[in-house]
């Protein structure tokens, strides 16, 4: 009797698998949350928009919704960062507050130059200085946010022209899906 009883619940179960309807909702389940991080990220670029922040843009990745600062300017060899930039990121930290309880991923990249040793160390550097400033301002808690530096590895443009290595040179923050 237990026998037949499991065979009836699986060949119900198979049915309701291969079933259109059930696929259908499958289908539709998949995709509210892709739905949902555009609709997250049109929102982020609205509010960059307004920011006048010409230079970010908000993106959809398999991680979660990135937002990309071109240009962030450190000063020359180092991880500080001068006013003007604390600036832009302080619109930046306006939108994490809406957006609370979400880890984040700082990403910190550079332009050819140095060796990749240095490039790295560069670019961590600055993505720590850039979770530095996020925590300060109570954006996020230290513990919410990972931070990793890829040097040159990810260019954006070509290092062949000036515009392009300033587009590559870089702050990146994914919020991440929890």
């Amino acid at each position: 009797m237990e026998t037949v009883f499991s065979r009836k619940k699986l060949i119900i179960y198979i049915f309701l698998l291969l079933s259109p309807a059930f696929l259908t909702a499958l289908g539709a389940r998949q995709k509210a949350p892709q739905e949902a991080r555009q609709a997250e990220a049109a929102q982020i670029n609205s509010q960059l928009e307004e920011f006048l922040l010409a230079d970010a843009r908000a993106i959809v990745t398999a991680k979660g919704v990135r937002i990309r600062l071109s240009d962030i300017q450190f000063i020359a060899d180092s991880p500080e960062l001068p006013e003007s930039e604390t600036a832009k990121l302080q619109e930046i930290v306006q939108i994490l507050r809406n957006i609370p309880s979400r880890k984040i991923l700082i990403a910190g990249h550079t332009a050819t130059g140095g060796t990749e040793a240095e490039q790295r160390e560069v670019s961590l550097a600055r993505a720590r200085a850039v979770a530095n400033y996020i925590v300060s301002q109570r954006a996020r808690r230290a513990r919410e946010i990972m931070i990793i530096g890829y040097g040159s590895d990810r260019p954006v443009a070509s290092n062949a022209t000036e515009h392009g290595m300033t587009a590559n040179r870089r702050a990146e923050i994914t919020i991440m899906e929890n």
